[in-house]
């Protein structure tokens, strides 16, 4: 076994460890940094180095063109297992692990898609269920706010698993849903929630990614609550935080 190290970077040179990591994390486009599901495989995978005497490593997209040169960068490491962070790297993974069945791929929140290729999957509806709880618990104002990244699948569990849990619990109580559309996008996350803060919400559940710090930083301006995903966000909003659902695997 490697000795433990973990590092990230983005192509770098001096970055590169000299020996083949055992698990290499590729980052969505958000990269680290995004209070979200990045910094959360991040922390995953630092705990699993220290816990098993693995050594990893991290390789930073910039945008979504660049998930496939990452992930072949990754594979010219011959890691053990390559780690994809999130379902819109999905179409470039298959791509290249066709290419390459003897590597060993994971991708998480997808289920397993070939042989070689891993999905990694939570039941998202079920934290969610307890943040629509805690929301419909603690507003007074009746009305709550689910804001969303991009609108998929694994979005709309997110949704329908706090909807659910705040009827369990204040069947009275309003859910105004929408979607930021680009779960990158802060200002217009900061702006979406901004309205509706306006309309009448005083706590809001973001799915929203990178752009949750948005939100968060809206519910501290305004004197609300914000429930998280993966993170906490408390460097953003600590007093505006009322929970986080954090998944783990």
């Amino acid at each position: 076994i490697l000795s433990t190290f973990t590092a990230c970077g983005r192509g770098d040179s001096a970055d590169i460890p000299k020996e083949a990591p055992d698990v290499i994390l590729v980052t969505s486009e958000s990269g680290l940094g995004d209070l979200g599901l990045n910094d959360s495989c991040w922390e995953g995978c630092s705990r699993a180095a220290e816990k098993w005497d693995l050594s990893v490593y991290c390789i930073e997209s910039e945008s979504a063109e660049d998930y496939a040169a990452k992930i072949t960068e990754a594979v010219g490491m011959e890691p053990q297992l390559i780690l994809c962070a999130g379902e819109d790297m999905q179409d470039a993974l298959m791509s290249i692990a066709e290419v390459y069945p003897e590597q060993k791929f994971a991708i998480i929140d997808k289920n397993g898609l070939g042989e070689n290729v891993t999905g990694i999957t939570f039941q998202e509806q079920d934290g969610a269920f307890l943040a629509g709880i805690a929301a419909g618990m603690v507003t007074e104002s009746r009305i709550v706010s689910f804001i969303g990244g991009q609108q998929s699948i694994l979005q709309d569990c997110f949704q329908y698993g706090f909807t659910s849990g705040v009827r369990t619990v204040a069947s009275d109580v309003y859910v105004n849903t929408q979607y930021v559309g680009d779960s990158s996008d802060a200002a217009a996350a900061k702006m979406l929630a901004g309205a509706h803060e306006a309309l009448g919400s005083d706590v809001i559940y973001q799915t929203a990614g990178e752009a949750g710090s948005g939100i968060a930083e809206t519910a501290a301006a305004k004197g609300i609550f914000v429930i998280g995903t993966d993170l906490t966000l408390y460097s953003e909003a600590e007093d505006a935080v009322l929970c986080a659902i954090v998944r783990k695997a």
